[in-house]
């Protein structure tokens, strides 16, 4: 993948049918971006893929990132109710974890990674 747009677009298109339709794009691409942007790049370096730190490190990128979304999207509780925040925390995650195991599989990725955010806190 060479642009964030096409990450998030990938990260939508792996999404179970109900939860793509339901979030619709756009939120699943702003998760995506502020996921990027609150990367604690710093601790990805230090974890090694599929341990138990890295569980912990996804669990604390979920909760910054969680605190931000909802800022961003504080209308959408009254409008589909507490389904929709139960539907996030699962699909938060999920993504993390997606730029997590897609941050790992190549240098390259991580140098696009660091790029992104830097982008996106410039």
């Amino acid at each position: 993948m060479s642009s964030l747009d096409e990450l998030a677009e990938n990260i939508w298109r792996d999404l179970p049918f109900f939860r793509r339709q339901l979030l619709g794009r756009e939120r699943v691409k702003d998760m995506v971006l502020i996921a990027v942007e609150q990367c604690p790049l710093d601790l990805c370096g230090h974890v090694q893929h599929g341990s138990t730190e890295s569980e912990v490190l996804v669990a604390a990128w979920s909760q910054d990132v969680k605190r931000s979304y909802c800022l961003l999207y504080t209308g959408d509780e009254a409008k589909f109710g507490p389904l929709f925040w139960i539907l996030l925390s699962p699909v938060l995650h999920y993504v993390i974890q997606k730029i997590l195991d897609w941050y790992f599989e190549s240098r390259s990725n991580r140098a696009l990674l660091r790029k992104w955010r830097k982008e996106l806190t410039a």
